[in-house]
């Protein structure tokens, strides 16, 4: 999209026939680049164009536009990567619950313990600690060769 954006852009310079040195040229082209907003970049090639603007101060002006974002914005933004990283870390607390359990005798799926609440979970963990305990425990004795 950017790419497009670069080619829409340098078609509505050739179309203004506005008279841009290198420099805005680039300027506008990477700005197109970083919003995507063919209405902001139009506007910037208006100012740009006008006969007694201050060419700095215009740059200026809207790299401020492109790189400013709301603090709302922000706060969603850190706020999903907080998420993300929770994700991650309870996709790894469930593995290792699922494997401890499988290893000491309860078969439950990743699934199941991330459906399951913990009262569940408790509950299934002290029946399978109880069916253990109550299982006889087998002492392994030398047998007598037979004869």
């Amino acid at each position: 999209m950017s790419l497009i954006m670069i080619t829409e852009v340098m078609k509505l310079m050739e179309e203004t026939d506005a008279d841009f040195g290198m420099e805005e040229k680039e300027f506008i082209a990477q700005y197109a680049f970083r919003t995507g907003d063919t209405d902001l970049v139009k506007k910037l090639i208006e100012e740009l164009q006008e006969k007694d603007a201050d060419r700095e101060k215009v740059k200026t002006k809207y790299m401020q536009l492109a790189d400013k974002k709301p603090e709302w914005a922000e706060q969603i933004e850190n706020l999903l990567i907080a998420l993300e990283m929770y994700r991650i870390e309870e996709e790894k607390a469930v593995k290792r619950i699922t494997d401890f359990l499988t290893a000491h005798g309860i078969d439950i799926s990743e699934t199941a313990v991330k459906d399951s609440d913990v009262k569940e979970l408790k509950t299934m963990i002290a029946e399978a600690k109880d069916v253990t305990e109550q299982e006889p425990e087998v002492v392994q004795t030398e047998k007598a060769p037979v004869l």
